[in-house]
């Protein structure tokens, strides 16, 4: 267990399965969802919130404070990637790029980064892996430039525009990256409904079921949920977060006897300084209660 939880692993395979598409619901809210049968997870976790949805049914089959408010910290990132998707109509086309200042600026809030070079001009696609895989506050200010060019001055009124089109009643953003604000908040019910809404899109439903990805530039960047890889067979890909006011959260789309699944954890309170991955370690403990 520790030897996966202290080792970043690389892509170790690609799962044959890809997470199912669905159709635009046309409502949006969480009554779209049955929570009706939802249980309680029998296993003593570090995280105070979860929720496990069968994605191919729309069936909540485990729940626990998925209502209750959370910090995101960087799984907000989810709603600038849904945000850009639905106002960016090619984003093959589009093109951003960071600044000396604003790699200054990250490094002073202690922000994780991509590692993206300073001026250099990367696809609005490229910057989307970026931002979701390895969790890149510098893609997002890289997007956030880019969208300036293409007539787009604020990427968290985009956010909260998408947030209040989807119904998320719960979900206030204040910034882009997910640096801890009082008034920075959601649940996992409406980060539900922000990675159902994703999966509408293409290139956002590739991004979440990546590992790896090759900018042009020629590095490869990995996805931060690539620690459980070896832990949970058919992982496609999802996303982390991490404040010290968060604690750590993680997003897992997965692939099990043919069905789609979607594992949301929150408020695991490790800090990573100290060799603390607890939502990792609550994810493998999980799935072993559950598949082994």
């Amino acid at each position: 267990m520790k030897r996966i939880l202290t080792v970043l692993i690389p892509l170790l395979f690609l799962s044959a399965c890809s997470f199912a598409s669905h159709h635009h619901l046309s409502i949006r809210d969480v009554n779209n969802y049955d929570y009706s049968d939802a249980k309680s997870l029998d296993i003593a976790l570090h995280s105070d919130a979860y929720l496990l949805v069968n994605m191919s049914s729309f069936k909540v089959e485990y729940a626990y404070n998925s209502d209750k408010k959370i910090y995101p910290a960087s799984l907000t990132k989810l709603l600038a990637l849904d945000a850009i998707l639905a106002n960016v109509d090619d984003v093959t086309a589009a093109f951003g790029y960071i600044t000396a200042d604003d790699s200054r600026e990250l490094l002073e809030a202690n922000a994780s980064i991509a590692g993206l070079s300073v001026n250099e001009q990367y696809s609005f696609e490229e910057l989307l892996y970026a931002l979701i895989l390895p969790s890149g506050g510098d893609a997002t200010r890289a997007l956030e430039n880019g969208l300036r060019d293409y007539g787009y001055d604020d990427l968290v009124a985009l956010m909260n525009k998408k947030g209040r089109k989807l119904g998320l009643v719960k979900t206030k953003v204040r910034n882009a990256i997910g640096l801890h604000d009082d008034q920075h908040y959601s649940c996992l019910e409406d980060i539900l409904l922000i990675v159902e809404d994703i999966l509408q899109y293409k290139v956002g439903k590739e991004i979440l079921e990546s590992l790896s990805y090759e900018l042009h530039d020629g590095k490869t960047i990995y996805s931060t949920v690539n620690p459980v890889v070896t832990g949970i067979p058919y992982i496609l890909g999802g996303k982390t977060g991490y404040t010290g006011q968060a604690g750590q959260n993680i997003c897992v789309l997965y692939v099990n006897k043919g069905r789609s699944y979607l594992l949301l954890t929150a408020g695991a309170m490790g800090n990573p300084s100290k060799g603390e991955y607890f939502h990792y370690e609550d994810v493998l403990n999980i799935f072993d209660l559950l598949y082994n």
